[in-house]
């Protein structure tokens, strides 16, 4: 069985959290954002380390997870200014480095693909076999983190879930990103449009197949801090929807 997973920033825990219920080594997964990234932590350290490990990215870096829009208040408008002037400054806010403490071992791994965007190829592709590969890969979100390996960014800000490998009867988590339209400014609706654009390319592509689609519930900043609330509502979610 083929699973797909994803979502926009902070908004990849519902994943997770649905993951967390399952037998990952029993699927075949192709994912993209923080599911991938749990999803071979998991395969490495266990999925409750992996789980930790997650809360550790949403956490160390939640300003920007807030800057984007995935998670928590929208920000003012001095707030994104300043996010501005300072992405126009540098290509990535952090360096690997930063999760250096936090990344699985570089060993080989079966059943798990993280979808990116090869930026040199201008091509959609999938990182296979080596854990800390497909985790950096996972994790870069444009403007977070460097490219990883100098080419590749995940496709959470493309399509939101990973596309390229749909085939029929295959499991889609739904968990997409719908735009905050409360008094938004030009910059607000600029990035609005690119969240519809991800919408309506995913349900385009969805259409010509035959999946069974499962509804997540959105990510809010509560969950980040205490997520058993958010584990027994997906885990809910999946046993109405027939279990796996």
């Amino acid at each position: 069985m083929l699973l797909i997973a994803g979502g926009f920033g902070a908004q990849g825990l519902s994943a997770c959290a649905a993951l967390a219920h399952l037998p990952i080594t029993r699927v075949r997964l192709v994912l993209t954002g923080l599911p991938a990234f749990y999803a071979v932590s998991s395969k490495c350290l266990g999925s409750e380390e992996a789980f930790h490990r997650t809360l550790i990215v949403l956490k160390r870096f939640a300003n920007y997870f807030e800057a984007i829009g995935s998670v928590g208040k929208t920000p003012s408008v001095l707030e994104r200014v300043k996010y501005c002037y300072r992405w126009n400054r540098r290509i990535a806010l952090y360096d690997w480095n930063d999760v250096e403490d936090i990344l699985p071992p570089s060993v080989e791994i079966e059943g798990i693909a993280c979808e990116v965007m090869d930026i040199k190829e201008m091509k959609i592709k999938t990182l296979i076999n080596d854990a800390r590969t497909i985790a950096m890969g996972a994790l870069s979100f444009p403007g977070l983190f460097p490219p990883a390996g100098s080419r590749y960014v995940n496709t959470t800000y493309f399509s939101q879930i990973p596309l390229s490998t749909l085939e029929d009867d295959a499991v889609v988590f739904w968990n997409i990103t719908r735009p905050k339209l409360r008094n938004p400014s030009m910059d607000i609706l600029l990035f609005s449009a690119i969240l519809w654009r991800a919408e309506e390319l995913a349900r385009q592509k969805l259409r010509k197949f035959r999946v069974r689609m499962v509804d997540l519930p959105p990510v809010t900043s509560a969950d980040i801090h205490d997520p058993h609330g958010l584990l027994e509502k997906v885990g809910l979610i999946l046993k109405n929807d027939g279990g796996f």
